[in-house]
């Protein structure tokens, strides 16, 4: 009897597993646990429905307990798709520079390592040595097994090409086909991106701003639970999950122990204070607590938009006999602000070490950039048509984000404005004004997540530091001084 998830979806579940290198016993163990603990919870929740009706919203925590492991693995596999559409150009190329040099694919998979913003496709090539181990094969029959694996995203389509043009024995040219063709597809998702942005901000706007001012309505009307009003923000963590499947990944942010700062945040939540003042101190706790992972996105953005004018010179010193060194010392006396600090610093610690120092940033597309650069300089490389191409990929994605960014300001100002909007949605209901300190904690919840949203979709990330402060002051103004007004009326 297949009382499990993971038997019911058997097929699916053994393709996640060989695809991404889970542990399956290791999650085999966490589904026993989730399925002695889904039945009591489901009776409990059942029992206390007898009570209070309201209790029915909670059984879709037992439903998700019993389809937890699925619905991981598929979330899972859907991040890993997304992460490796923005990758593969990047290892692409190195493929075809490694190529030109004489070595394989399996050497440009096992160097992948060595290089930030391929960390996904550095995995590949551990799950091709195991495979090969584990079925006695050749590591070329393990790519071909990945490629099958990879059957319809990037990576996969790359191994397909570049399997074909191995048994065309045109290896060189099948790559240069498979960088032109990861390229474009990699162009076309981000544009696909910034035309779905816009329709997830419109979407998420109408639940998080005019459904709670019907639930304010219903609760006041029926003599309902309180707590109505607040049921909306249930769905932000699906729409944040929504907006983290379709969004190209163009940062990489480490999380480590130092942010365990920010549950400093919580502390307001323990002060004998009106809730909507524990949220508002909350909510700016939260962004100064965040201000230095802000400050080194900024950095890395800065050092993104300088790459593609540096890497454009790179290539045409390098291709008139100058060296990568030479071409770095122009770069550090044409370049202003954090990039020219930055490889002013390059130039003196070169000088120091006899090398190009390792650097990592959150641009995906610096780190893999500067990798190239470093190999280039270290093997003496000639191909450099490809820095130019990499010049014009970095270009052209500094540009879809200025055009989403540039899309997404009316829904700036709009949940800037929010406070305001929510406070006279709510405010003009006469019989709301009993609920007042309700209402003040609701006009502040609904503008953090409103302002999270902004930032997950235009700045990739969940903590814009001036929005959320910005936002959250303005909600403070409106419940001090424009909520009353209305409530008065």
């Amino acid at each position: 009897m297949k009382l499990k998830s993971t038997e019911l979806f058997k097929g699916k579940v053994s393709f996640y597993l060989e695809l991404l290198g889970e542990d399956a016993e290791k999650l085999r163990k966490v589904e026993n646990i989730l399925l002695f603990a889904t039945l009591p919870l489901a009776l409990t929740i059942s029992l206390a429905s007898v009570w209070n009706p309201y209790f029915l919203v909670c059984l879709a925590i037992p439903v998700l307990l019993y389809f937890y492991i699925p619905i991981y693995l598929w979330a899972k596999t859907v991040e890993l798709k997304s992460r490796l559409a923005v990758e593969v150009p990047y290892f692409a190329i190195l493929a075809y520079v490694n190529v030109s040099v004489g070595k394989g694919i399996v050497r440009s998979l096992s160097e992948a390592s060595e290089f930030p913003g391929l960390r996904d496709v550095a995995r590949e090539y551990r799950s091709v040595v195991r495979y090969a181990k584990a079925m006695r094969v050749g590591l070329q029959e393990a790519v071909a097994r990945r490629a099958e694996l990879h059957s319809g995203d990037a990576l996969g389509k790359f191994f397909n090409t570049y399997l074909t043009s191995v048994r065309a024995g045109d290896e060189v040219n099948g790559l240069r086909r498979a960088v032109r063709e990861a390229l474009d597809e990699l162009g076309s998702g981000f544009q696909e991106y910034v035309e779905r942005a816009s329709e997830l901000v419109e979407v998420s706007f109408s639940v998080l701003l005019l459904l709670p001012a019907l639930l304010v309505a219903f609760s006041v009307l029926s003599a309902s639970n309180g707590m109505t009003p607040y049921i909306p923000l249930l769905t932000l963590p699906p729409i944040i999950l929504a907006i983290e499947a379709s969004q190209p990944k163009v940062t990489t942010l480490e999380l480590g122990k130092r942010e365990l700062i920010t549950l400093v945040s919580l502390i307001p939540f323990a002060f004998p204070i009106p809730l909507y003042l524990r949220l508002y101190i909350s909510e700016v706790s939260l962004a100064l607590t965040c201000l230095p992972r802000y400050l080194e996105l900024l950095r890395g953005e800065k050092l993104n938009d300088s790459m593609p004018s540096i890497l454009r010179e790179l290539s045409e010193l390098h291709r008139v006999g100058y060296g990568v060194r030479y071409a770095l010392s122009r770069a550090s006396s044409i370049s202003r602000g954090v990039s020219g600090t930055l490889f002013r610093k390059i130039n003196v610690a070169t000088k120091l070490n006899g090398e190009l120092p390792a650097l990592n940033s959150t641009s995906n597309a610096f780190n893999f950039a500067w990798g190239l650069i470093r190999t280039l300089d270290k093997t003496g490389g000639r191909e450099v048509d490809w820095l130019a191409e990499l010049s014009n990929l970095v270009w052209n994605m500094n540009s879809s984000l200025k055009k989403l960014r540039s899309r997404l300001r009316p829904f700036e100002a709009l949940s800037l404005l929010s406070p305001f909007l929510i406070s006279f949605t709510l405010g003009t209901m006469g019989s709301i004004v009993g609920q007042s300190a309700d209402l003040k904690a609701a006009i502040m919840a609904y503008t953090f997540a409103t302002t999270v949203i902004f930032s997950k979709l235009s700045k990739f990330t969940l903590v814009d530091v001036p929005t959320l402060l910005v936002s959250s002051s303005l909600a403070l103004v409106a419940i001090q001084y424009f909520l009353p007004t209305l409530t008065h009326l």
